[in-house]
This record gives structure tokens, sequence and C-alpha cells, in this order.
């Protein structure tokens, strides 16, 4: 994914990034394959337009909580109440977290400055 991310998106081309319910990978030891960390971040700041936003969901409270702090950590901008989440997200995997009555959780952010 990153590959691709790297050589095939020119940069400051993107408007929106989608992560929606990546995999938790519970396992201390597999933490370190969770799609959001540093050097995604790194890259996405370069593939981003300026005020690109990304969008994030999990119904997974651990994962959530860590990727709020990859998030933080990196200094991003946290958009609060974006209406996106009541209005345009419907996905298969929110629709089975609602059928299953699992919470879910949202995150956008967006990066304080592009370079």
């Amino acid at each position: 994914g990153q590959i691709c991310l790297e050589d095939m998106i020119r940069d400051h081309s993107l408007e929106r990034v989608f992560i929606f319910h990546p995999d938790p990978w519970f396992k201390k030891r597999h933490h370190k394959r969770r799609v959001l960390n540093q050097d995604l971040l790194e890259i996405l700041k370069k593939k981003l337009a300026d005020s690109g936003t990304i969008y994030i969901s999990t119904d997974v409270v651990e994962l959530y909580d860590d990727m709020l702090s990859v998030c933080r950590d990196y200094g991003m901008s946290f958009i609060e109440d974006d209406p996106f989440w009541a209005t345009d997200y419907r996905t298969h995997w929110s629709m089975f977290s609602e059928d299953d009555q699992r919470n879910q959780y949202f995150i956008t952010v967006q990066f304080k400055e592009l370079s």
C-alpha cells in the first residue's frame, strides 16, 4: 500500500483519504503492522492537497485509542463533530458494526502544515 502511494500518486493531489476499520492486530508483537503509523502519515503529508482530510473509523476501542495517539503524536489538527460521519459515511463495515450493535469511533484529521 505505501509503495503504491509513494510511486503512483502525485504529491498534493489527494483531497481525502479514508481508513475504515483497519485490522486491529491485537497482539502487542503485531502492533507494528497496524495501518496508521508515523510512516504512513509522512507519506500522506506529501500526497494530500492543502486542507486534505483523513477520515478514520473503527469499532475497536483499543485501536481507536492507538490511532488517536498516533495522530496526536504527529501533531495533527482534529476536526470535531465532522458532519461527514452522519451524512456520508456508509460502508460494509459500518453496517456490520451496526448489526452487531458495536460502538463505532471516528477520527477526522488534517495536517497543520502541508509541505
